[in-house]
């Protein structure tokens, strides 16, 4: 595990909740945002991480990774401020997934994680991107952005 399996430092709440219940928004019996990041990771087995360049370390942090499946690219704003970014993805008209884990979608995300993961916000049209066009996103407060591309971003 990362740190704990259950409880408020692990990756799903207790099913009694938690000492730290009412500290910051946990559900008895919900996950919490790692286990989004997990599940998603895990859809990549044997993948490969790749490089990522992230301009302000202290406000962004981004993990790629590549497989036979497709890439997933999870970009994270660390501050409480909004944060705009431009993700850029070699492949990027082949992107099929875009979902976006911020306070708009946080209980349902807890409650109901695999519904939350199956919605995708839509991805672009390919028809009117050029390849290496970033994507812009604007990520709200410890906002989390998983871009999903198929059937890789690097050669």
């Amino acid at each position: 595990t990362l740190f704990e399996t259950a409880g408020w430092r692990g990756v799903l709440e207790r099913a009694s909740g938690s000492v730290a219940l009412g500290r910051f928004l946990s559900r008895a019996g919900g996950v919490f945002p790692v286990w989004h990041v997990l599940a998603d990771l895990a859809q990549h087995p044997g993948g490969t991480l790749l490089p990522v360049e992230v301009a302000d370390p202290s406000r962004v942090a981004a993990l790629a990774v590549s497989s036979d499946r497709g890439s997933l690219v999870q970009v994270a704003n660390l501050t409480r401020d909004p944060v705009a970014v431009d993700v850029i993805v070699a492949d990027v008209e082949q992107v099929h997934d875009v979902r976006l884990l911020d306070a708009a979608t946080a209980v349902d995300a807890i409650d109901h994680p695999e519904d939350v993961r199956a919605h995708t916000m839509g991805a672009p049209s390919a028809s009117l991107m050029a390849p290496a066009t970033p994507i812009r996103l604007t990520l709200a407060a410890y906002a989390v952005a998983f871009i999903g591309s198929g059937p890789a971003i690097l050669p």
